[in-house]
């Protein structure tokens, strides 16, 4: 197998904000964006608000897609998931970049179930690929992982169990669980867990005792037919694949001091955790309903936002946040201010919701648009727009002691004052770039600690 490192190219590019960006000096730290443009080209962004520069790397994996396409051709009998249309499409989507944590001078880059991640230095040309030097096959590695003390905590499988796993729901695959320190670059393999191959989210709890894995369920109980094909169906047709609802997830909790795991089945299709900002036994889980069929994402029902306590060594569901008109919700951020602890939620077609974290009820909402839409499932799963249509922000970050929330689309970055309810700029940074497809934006403080690696 050749080395993956050798694989990916990346080039970067810096250029300043455009001079019509104007901001309150209180507006600070970078968000970074991942996506993807016309032709499969790759890109991150880091719109850097301290110094008013924004930097661009395109990254070139098409040596690596094209070595995993031929890896898995090989096989005997290639499955192709039910949602693309081809093995190729397959091996594009999995590679999509997806979202980003920032460490001491470093951007660390997942890719959706991708073979690799990425490490980009921030101040200079230099890039890392990680992959692990001593597994001699292809791996799949979750698509969020999270980064707590200098080191990357996350959750990996065989490409090859990915089918074993597509045709046959029952049946389970090895998921090993580790760490990557960054420092001095050593891999950690932990638990090894039975469990599905479809691990959206790795998280771990603040107090490095509990391993949370996310499966994300995107397959309905009926079968649907491919996009082009589902949208020639009937009424009653498509009403019927939406009755049936969509497989459960697993919600894997791995009690580290103890070595218990504990499997607890959840609806709606979980996806995204946000650790609570005073309780490190506490964290927030977003449910979409949200079915990725080919080039369409459909919705089969609204978004559910759950508050889960760790008590001994399992999650418990305290309480949630859901109506019925809380559409995708692609990202749920904390932030505080005036003593008040709130997650923002963008909501499709053009809002966002503020809920306060202690009673799960919402404190305020913002209408960025007058886009009125009525929520109606009446007639089947909702279509969404391709992503370079849609209006709504992808991700919302806070900034704590402040109203100001970073709003992010495939186009730009704008500062939003959630108090009064205005906008106070914005910034466009894919110039030239024509972005199709955005992964999930990161707030980062960028921060180089003094002896640490940078």
């Amino acid at each position: 197998m050749p080395d993956l490192r050798n694989l990916i190219f990346v080039r970067r590019e810096q250029y300043p904000f455009d001079g019509a960006a104007r901001f309150p000096h209180a507006v600070s730290g970078a968000v970074f964006i991942p996506g993807i443009g016309v032709g499969g080209v790759h890109y991150g962004f880091l719109v850097d608000f301290a110094n008013r520069a924004i930097t661009c790397w395109t990254i070139d994996l098409a040596p690596l897609r094209t070595h995993v396409l031929d890896l898995l051709s090989a096989l005997p009998k290639p499955a192709v998931p039910w949602h693309q249309e081809s093995l190729a499409k397959f091996i594009d989507v999995i590679h999509f970049p997806h979202s980003a944590d920032y460490w001491n001078g470093w951007i660390y880059l997942t890719l959706i179930e991708g073979s690799v991640m990425l490490a980009l230095h921030t101040a200079s040309d230099v890039f890392e690929v990680i992959c692990d030097p001593d597994a001699h096959e292809v791996l799949m590695y979750s698509s969020t992982n999270q980064i707590r003390d200098g080191k990357i905590y996350f959750s990996r499988w065989r490409i090859e169990d990915t089918f074993l796993h597509e045709a046959d729901r029952s049946r389970a695959v090895n998921i090993e669980v580790g760490t990557y320190d960054l420092v001095d670059k050593q891999w950690r393999i932990g638990p090894v867990l039975s469990g599905p191959d479809d691990i959206h989210y790795t998280a771990v709890s603040p107090d490095h005792d509990h391993i949370v894995l996310v499966e994300m369920s995107q397959d309905p109980v009926i079968a649907m037919p491919l996009d082009r094909d589902f949208e020639r169906l009937t009424r009653t047709e498509k009403r019927r694949i939406i009755e049936g609802g969509i497989h459960e997830s697993v919600l894997i909790t791995c009690h580290l001091p103890s070595g218990s795991i504990h499997r607890l089945r959840i609806a709606g299709g979980p996806a995204h955790i946000e650790w609570d900002d005073h309780e490190s036994d506490v964290y927030y889980l977003s449910s979409h309903h949200l079915v990725t069929n080919n080039d369409t994402l459909y919705a089969f029902g609204s978004c559910r936002i759950d508050r889960f306590r760790l008590v001994d060594g399992r999650s418990h569901r305290e309480c949630s946040y859901q109506t019925s008109d809380l559409l995708r919700g692609p990202s749920h951020r904390l932030t505080s201010w005036s003593g008040r602890s709130l997650m923002a939620i963008p909501v499709y077609p053009s809002r966002v919701d503020l809920v306060d974290c202690t009673t799960m009820s919402r404190y305020k909402r913002i209408e960025l648009a007058r886009m009125p839409r009525t929520v109606n499932f009446d007639d089947g799963p909702i279509r969404y727009p391709g992503s370079s249509l849609e209006k709504t922000p992808y991700t919302i970050d806070g900034q704590a002691g402040t109203s100001y929330l970073y709003l992010s689309t495939v186009w730009d970055v704008s500062v939003f004052d959630a108090e009064s309810e205005r906008k106070l700029g914005s910034v466009v940074y894919n110039r030239n770039k024509q972005m199709m497809m955005m992964g999930h934006a990161s707030k980062f403080d960028l921060v180089v600690q003094e002896g640490r690696r940078a």
